[in-house]
């Protein structure tokens, strides 16, 4: 009976590219349990240069992605395109007739309690929440209305999922909050660890902003130029934008001696082979005004890094950082010279590396996101056969 539930999921998801090619998120993963789904997905187009206002109502099926309708309009400011939203969800809401919807924040998802209020009633709201911070905005106004939102949506929402412990933790709904982390959607049955060490390390991005410390990084990599010791550093993510410019030009501005590549945005197909050929994973977050949710996170990166048996190198900002002190398969560092030490200590030491790398493999198989994903399942199943 459950399997033959449909879903809607509705998310604010930034294109890669004109082609409107997007990564998927950790609500994508919700979907395998339904058995037909849709995406409505609304867009700023912070990297495609179209300079719209982009709507794009999906239909997925079979891994493939299908698109009954594109709108493509004009850059529209906060109220008016939420007013745009509202019409939208409404017209495909009631066309689709899917049980569930799923929101991939919590702006979506007040609108989807309130369709459902108003429209249908019977719809069950699950609720992914990806981040939250206490001060997400700076202005106040925005401040509370964003903290009033994300409550009602957990208030009202009939399932929560989320990948942060710490939220759950805060937000106090155990009955309907599933734990579900931001581990990779499918773990790879073989990675081979015990191979001849090397000193490459990735630093996988999607983006690259001023969400990165970037001069802890460039001082990192003049220590280690400095010492001439034989290191690689690959750093993944969009460089098209003009922060990303800066960013890449100031790097080649200083003679590396090949020890830093930038290698652009990679599928995950692509992003694997590049992990394979690496030992250490690498990130280096920082908080600005807009990226102020990192306290209550879990890195994606660190979970990624694990699936492949990396060793992970981190600054620590995200919760999940605490299970790599707690479980041992890599360090937490604070400076350039922290990390530089770290490495290090792991470069004439192949033992040590392939005893951490083992234990990073080992704690992404026990976290991953399938053994969740059955636990959601089995009851939404148990709620709807109890009301038979």
């Amino acid at each position: 009976m459950f399997k033959n539930l449909k879903a809607t999921l509705i998310c604010h998801r930034n294109y890669l590219d004109q082609k409107l090619n997007y990564r998927n998120g950790g609500s994508d993963d919700l979907l395998p349990i339904f058995k037909k789904n849709y995406l409505i997905n609304f867009s700023h187009d912070e990297y495609t240069n179209l300079n719209k206002s982009i709507i794009s109502v999906v239909e997925l099926k079979n891994n493939k992605k299908k698109f009954i309708r594109t709108y493509k309009k004009k850059k529209y400011n906060f109220i008016v395109f939420n007013i745009l939203k509202f019409y939208y969800l409404l017209k495909y809401l009631n066309k689709f007739k899917t049980e569930f919807i799923i929101s991939a924040d919590c702006f979506l998802c007040f609108q989807s309690i309130l369709i459902n209020f108003l429209f249908f009633k019977k719809k069950k709201i699950i609720f992914h929440i990806t981040d939250y911070s206490e001060n997400r905005f700076e202005n106040y106004l925005l401040n509370k209305i964003y903290n009033f939102l994300f409550h009602f949506s957990c208030y009202f929402s009939n399932y929560i999922s989320c990948p942060s412990k710490k939220i759950i933790h805060r937000i106090k709904y155990k009955n309907k909050t599933f734990f579900f982390p931001n581990s990779p959607s499918a773990i790879r049955k073989k990675i081979f660890i015990k191979k001849k060490k090397n000193n490459c390390a990735v630093f996988s991005l999607v983006n690259i902003d001023d969400g990165t410390d970037w001069n802890l990084i460039l001082n990192f990599l003049k220590i280690i130029n400095k010492k001439n010791l034989d290191f690689k550093l690959y750093i993944t993510g969009n460089i098209k934008t003009e922060f990303s410019k800066k960013i890449v030009s100031k790097f080649k501005s200083i003679d590396f001696n090949k020890k830093i590549v930038f290698v652009g945005y990679l599928d995950k197909k692509k992003l694997y082979h590049l992990y394979n050929k690496c030992t250490y994973g690498l990130t280096a977050y920082k908080k600005t005004s807009k990226h102020n949710y990192w306290n209550f996170g879990d890195s994606l990166k660190i979970r990624e890094y694990a699936e492949s048996g990396l060793i992970v190198l981190t600054e620590g900002l995200y919760y999940n950082s605490l299970e790599i002190k707690k479980f041992n398969f890599g360090k937490i560092y604070k400076t350039s010279n922290g990390l530089f030490n770290s490495v290090k200590l792991f470069m004439d030491n192949n033992k040590k590396i392939i005893r951490y790398r083992t234990k990073s493999r080992k704690w992404a198989l026990t976290n991953r996101k399938n053994l969740y994903l059955q636990k959601i399942e089995n009851k939404i199943n148990q709620d709807f056969l109890e009301k038979m």
